[in-house]
């Protein structure tokens, strides 16, 4: 089969659907678990867990989750130089010299240390860090420069039942494209163009589908489409294991094909932070810690709050004492104001007091900064683990 070519006889859209339905019944929950850590990251804690809270209420954001990844990254994902081979004998000595500045230079050119940093944000956070390897479209013959691409973890599955992408039958990507920059693509116009007219013959004769803002094909913005890249390994007539990669627009029409990938692995580097142990992703520090993190402020809204309500409480004002209510509204919280009051004016205005916090809560609050600082194995004096830390 030709690459770029449609292969409906052996891997069709119902199949590559197929595996993305599988997959996403397996990955659903976590995707979610996912969203709430990047959010919480992103400190978007309060939108995050969705609670309605009074106009007064002090919201703050203590963020443990980003300070614990800072740490992770700045200790171990920082990496500023190469791996260099060492030779094993006098002969190999020039040819090992010769290959670790050839290292050197693919290093520095093609900028793996700032790729390798995004990789470990992305562990450090999700415990998984993706990396996309392969040549420019350039290559010729096997000849090319070496092209590197993060992907975000959160639009990235394989296959759910294998324990590495060595054992992996398929693995799938997909990112959000405006309709003229894929048109721009050499690989897709053609099909694509099929594709915009087939959408416009069955919009004219059907009612929209309906849409789940869960899924990774949801309804985007008019003129955006997402372009799934699909690899998936398949036998071919003399019992050979192939590598196809395969791209979809909203996973309905193929736009391109390579039937036959060299090498027939999948071009992608896993970096984990914990190693899953049989989980899809296994469990980041930031993922142990977060309800403690939002235990955490939660705890330090309601004190910081009750003080807030305490330094401007409602009045009681007596009938009897003459004060002007609306001057004393504007002016009552300010100082070196002057009222006048008929009789005791001790007696004039009553202040209401609210329940000031609990005496244990500020122990309380630092019992869930120790707990996190355990857990998570970051603190104060925090330099990296043993194995892989720079500093």
């Amino acid at each position: 089969m030709a690459e770029g070519k449609e292969s409906k006889e052996i891997i069709s859209v119902a199949q590559l659907k197929e595996n993305y339905d599988i997959a996403y019944s397996n990955y659903n929950k976590i995707f979610r678990k996912m969203i709430v850590l990047d959010a919480v990251n992103r400190s978007k804690l309060w939108q995050t867990i969705g609670a309605t809270f009074p106009d007064y209420q002090i919201l703050p954001d203590t963020n443990w989750v980003n300070y614990i990844v800072s740490n992770l990254v700045a200790s171990i994902y920082t990496v500023t130089k190469s791996a260099h081979l060492l030779p094993t004998s006098e002969d190999d000595r020039e040819l090992v010299e010769h290959i670790n500045i050839a290292l050197d230079y693919i290093w520095d050119t093609a900028e793996v240390g700032d790729y390798q940093t995004r990789a470990g944000s992305y562990a450090a956070l999700f415990n998984l860090g993706v990396t996309q390897v392969g040549w420019d479209s350039k290559a010729n013959k096997g000849k090319g420069n070496i092209t590197l691409k993060n992907i975000n973890p959160l639009r990235y599955m394989r296959d759910p039942f294998a324990v590495s992408l060595d054992t992996a039958g398929y693995c799938m990507t997909w990112e959000e494209l405006h309709k003229s920059v894929i048109a721009s693509d050499a690989r897709y116009r053609e099909k694509f163009q099929e594709f915009l007219t087939k959408q416009e013959s069955v919009a004219a004769t059907s009612a929209p589908p309906l849409e789940r803002s869960d899924r990774a094909n949801a309804s985007i913005a008019k003129d955006y489409y997402q372009i799934f890249t699909h690899f998936v390994k398949h036998v071919d007539d003399k019992g050979n294991c192939k590598l196809a990669e395969i791209h979809t627009v909203n996973n309905e029409h193929i736009i391109y094909s390579n039937m036959d990938v060299k090498p027939a692995e999948f071009p992608f580097a896993e970096l984990f932070c914990n190693l899953p142990d049989g989980d899809i992703f296994g469990t980041s520090e930031p993922a142990k810690i977060l309800s403690n993190n939002i235990a955490y402020n939660i705890l330090n809204s309601m004190m910081l709050t009750a003080e807030y309500k305490n330094q401007r409480p409602p009045k009681f004002i007596s009938s009897s004492s003459g004060l002007n209510i609306r001057t004393f509204a504007k002016y009552g919280n300010e100082a070196d104001h002057t009222f006048i009051v008929n009789g005791d004016a001790s007696r004039a205005v009553h202040y209401h007091q609210y329940p000031a916090p609990s005496a244990t809560a500020i122990n309380q609050k630092a019992g869930l900064a120790a707990d996190i600082q355990v857990t998570s194995g970051v603190d104060g004096r925090y330099t990296g683990r043993d194995t892989g830390s720079v500093i």
